[in-house]
C-alpha cells in the first residue's frame, strides 16, 4: 500500500481527536466543527459533513489550534505532537504538496463551502479547490473568515465584490445543507468519504485495489455490455482460432 492512504489513515484518526474535542467544547458547535473536506454531488470534489447548528453568523473566522485540540482533550503534547503529526505530513509529502498538520487550525467551514459553490458556479470549480487546499492544508493559511475567502476569490481570478455579496447573502447555504444532509443520508460521518455514480459510498482510506473494484463495479452496472451482432461470426478461443473455410 502506497504512502497516501497510510497518510489519510493516520489524518482519520486526528480527525476523530478533534470530533471528540468538538462534542465536549462549551462552545457553540458550529464554531469549533473542523475543516472536513470530502467527496459531493454537487462539486467534483469535497464538502463539510457536519450537521448545522444555530448562532453560524457571529462564529465565522474563529478557530483554534491542532496543538490545542491536541493537548486539552487527549494531553497530546510536545514531542509526543510532534511525533505523530510530523508522521503524517511526511507520508503526505512524499506524493502529495506540502502537508501541514499540527501548525494548523480548524474552524467553522460552511462559508468556505459555500464560497466554493460560488466559484463552482462561477467556472472556477477546480481552481478554487486547488486554492483553498493549496492554502490550507500547503500553508497552513485560515479559510474561515470573509477575507480569508475573498483573498482567495482573487487569487483564481473571482471578482472580489460579487464574491462578497454572495456569501454575505448566503446565496448558496441552502445548497451546502442539501449536500451535507445527502451525505449523511449515504452514511458520511467522517472523510474521506468518497461517492460513486451516486450509489457506492466509500469511506475511510483505501487501497487502490479496493477503489478500483467498486469503480468497475458502477462502470458494469451503468453501462452494461450489448454485442452489436448475432454473436455467430468466426471467434478465437483457448484451443485457438475458428477461420472460416474459404469458398
Amino acid at each position: 500500500m502506497g504512502p497516501v492512504p497510510r497518510a489519510l489513515r493516520e489524518t482519520e484518526a486526528l480527525d476523530r481527536h478533534l470530533r471528540t474535542r468538538i462534542r465536549n467544547s462549551p462552545h457553540p458547535r458550529a464554531c469549533l466543527r473542523p475543516l472536513l473536506l470530502a467527496p459531493s454531488r454537487t462539486h467534483p470534489a469535497p464538502t463539510s459533513f457536519g450537521p448545522l447548528r444555530a448562532q453560524r453568523t457571529r462564529c465565522y473566522g474563529e478557530t483554534f489550534s491542532v496543538r490545542d485540540a491536541l493537548l486539552r482533550r487527549h494531553g497530546i503534547g510536545g514531542s509526543q505532537a510532534e511525533a505523530s503529526t510530523r508522521r503524517i505530513e511526511a507520508l503526505a509529502d512524499e506524493e502529495l504538496r506540502p502537508y501541514r498538520v499540527l501548525d494548523n487550525l480548524v474552524g467553522n467551514t460552511d462559508l468556505a463551502h459555500e464560497f466554493l459553490a460560488h466559484a463552482s458556479a462561477e467556472g472556477k470549480n477546480r481552481e478554487a479547490w486547488d486554492a483553498i487546499f493549496r492554502a490550507y492544508f500547503g500553508q497552513a493559511r485560515p479559510v474561515f473568515s470573509m477575507d480569508d475567502l475573498l483573498d482567495l476569490g482573487q487569487e483564481v481570478a473571482l471578482d472580489r465584490e460579487g464574491t462578497r455579496r454572495a456569501l454575505t447573502e448566503h446565496r448558496y447555504q441552502r445548497q451546502v445543507r442539501d449536500d451535507a444532509a445527502r451525505a449523511q443520508r449515504r452514511g458520511a460521518t467522517g472523510v474521506p468519504f468518497i461517492v460513486v455514480d451516486g450509489k457506492y459510498g466509500i469511506p475511510g482510506a483505501q487501497d487502490s485495489d479496493g477503489l478500483l473494484d467498486v469503480l468497475r463495479t458502477a462502470w458494469d452496472e451503468s453501462r452494461p455490455l450489448t454485442l452489436g451482432t448475432d454473436g455467430d461470426a468466426p471467434v478465437c478461443g483457448p484451443d485457438g482460432c475458428a477461420v472460416p473455410a474459404r469458398s
